[in-house]
C-alpha cells in the first residue's frame, strides 16, 4: 500500500513556501518525485522554502526527491531553504552534500589519439615485444642446453602429459582440417589443369603443396591456436596466484621447470603431426581425382611419389619445427608476463595466439624466400 504524501502550497511577500507532509519513503518515491516537480514547475519567481515539519518519515529514496527540489532551484537561480525538519531527517540531509549534488555533471570524454601517436604507440609496443622476445629466446637457448646436458633434469611425466596434449589430442582436428585442404586444392587445381589435359598433375599440386607449404602452416596456426593458448593460460594462471614466484624463491629456474616440458613436447609432436597432416591432404586430393577426375590410385600414388623429393620433405619438416618453436615458446612468454588478475590471463591468451599466428605467417615467408636461393 503507497505511503500518503501531500504537498500544500502557500505564499507571501518573501516568496514561496512548499510544505511536505506525510511519509517520503521508497514505496511512494515515484509519484511524490513527479508531484514536486510539477509543483516547482508552476511556481512564481522569488525564493522557495520548503517546511519538513510535517514530514513524518523520509528514508534515501525521499532525500533523493529533496535533491531533486534542490536541483531545479539550482538550475532557475531561486534561493531555496529548508527548515522545521525533525531530527531524523536532518541528520539524514546532514549526509548530503546538497551544493554539490545540484550542479550537472560534466562527462569528460578522453581525446581520441590521432593516427600518428597511434603509430608510435604500435611502433614502441612492438619494439618492446621485439626486446622481450629476444630475451626470452636466450633465456630458452640456455635452458634447452643444460636440458641437453642434463637429461636427468628433463621432467619426463610432465614431458609425456604434454605430448598427449600437443600432439595426441590435436590428432582428430588436424587430419580433418589438412583432409579438407586437400580435397580443396584438388578442387581448384581440377579447374584449371583439366583445360589442358593435365589431369595427373592434381596429384603434383595437392602432394607438394601439402608437404611443403600448407600442411606445416596450418598445422603451426593450429599448435599456436590450441596449445600456445593453453600454454599461455595455464602459466599466466600460475603467475596471478604468484606459483611462479614461489618456484622462484624455492630455487627452481621458470624456463627449465615450466617452460622446456612444453616447447620440447611441442618440438617432438610437431613432425609426427605434419606426416599425419600431409598423408590425409594427400588422400582427400586422391579421393577427389578418383571420384571427379578418373584417375586410378595407382596413377595419382605414383605421381605424388615421383613429385615429392628429400628436399621438399625436408623443407616441410624444418619449417614444422620452427612453427612449433614460435608457437609454444610465445605461449609461454605471454604467460610469464602475465601480471594483475584475470583480465590479463585473457589479454595474453589472445596475445599468445595472435602473436603466434603472426610470426609463423613470417617465417613461413623467410623460409619460402630462403629455399627459392638454396
Amino acid at each position: 500500500m503507497a505511503q500518503v504524501f501531500d504537498i500544500a502550497q502557500t505564499r507571501d511577500h518573501g516568496g514561496t513556501c512548499l510544505a511536505l507532509r506525510g511519509v517520503l519513503a521508497v514505496d511512494n518515491a515515484t509519484p511524490a518525485l513527479a508531484a514536486v516537480r510539477a509543483a516547482v514547475a508552476g511556481l512564481p519567481a522569488g525564493a522557495l522554502t520548503v517546511d519538513l515539519c510535517g514530514l513524518q518519515y523520509c528514508d534515501a529514496a525521499g532525500a533523493a526527491v529533496l535533491c531533486e527540489i534542490n536541483r531545479a532551484c539550482y538550475a532557475t537561480q531561486r534561493r531555496l531553504c529548508f527548515t522545521g525538519a525533525t531530527a531524523k531527517v536532518q541528520g539524514l540531509l546532514s549526509l548530503l552534500n546538497m551544493d554539490l549534488l545540484a550542479r550537472p555533471v560534466c562527462l569528460i570524454h578522453p581525446p581520441r589519439p590521432n593516427i600518428v601517436l597511434r603509430l608510435g604507440a604500435a611502433g614502441l609496443q612492438f619494439a618492446a615485444d621485439t626486446r622481450a622476445l629476444l630475451f626470452f629466446v636466450q633465456d630458452a637457448l640456455m635452458a634447452l642446453g643444460y636440458s641437453l646436458l642434463h637429461p636427468r633434469a628433463i621432467r619426463r611425466r610432465e614431458l609425456l602429459l604434454y605430448l598427449d596434449r600437443v600432439g595426441v589430442d590435436a590428432v582428430p582436428i588436424t587430419m580433418l582440417i589438412n583432409f579438407l585442404l586437400g580435397v580443396t586444392l584438388a578442387f581448384l587445381g581440377a579447374e584449371q589443369l583439366r583445360q589442358f589435359g593435365a589431369d595427373i598433375y592434381v596429384a603434383d599440386l595437392v602432394g607438394i603443396a601439402m608437404v611443403q607449404e600448407i600442411g606445416p602452416i596450418m598445422t603451426g596456426i593450429l599448435l599456436a591456436g590450441r596449445s600456445g593458448a593453453a600454454f599461455a593460460a595455464e602459466i599466466g594462471t600460475m603467475k596471478v596466484a604468484e606459483e611462479v614466484d614461489a618456484l622462484v624463491a624455492m630455487g627452481f629456474d621458470p624456463q627449465r621447470f615450466l617452460v622446456m616440458p612444453k616447447v620440447l613436447a611441442a618440438l617432438i609432436a610437431m613432425p609426427c603431426l605434419l606426416l599425419i597432416a600431409s598423408a590425409t591432404g594427400i588422400i582427400g586430393g586422391a579421393l577427389v581425382s578418383m571420384s571427379f577426375l578418373g584417375l586410378t590410385a595407382d596413377a595419382y600414388f605414383n605421381e605424388t611419389y615421383k613429385a615429392l623429393s628429400l628436399w621438399i620433405i625436408m623443407q616441410g619438416m624444418l619449417k614444422g619445427v620452427a612453427f612449433a618453436v614460435l608457437a609454444a615458446g610465445v605461449g609461454c612468454m605471454r604467460g610469464l608476463q602475465v601480471s594483475g588478475g584475470a583480465e590479463s590471463v585473457g589479454r595474453s591468451t589472445t596475445s599468445a595466439v595472435v602473436s603466434g599466428i603472426f610470426l609463423i605467417i613470417i617465417a613461413n615467408a623467410l623460409f619460402t624466400i630462403l629455399f627459392q636461393y638454396i
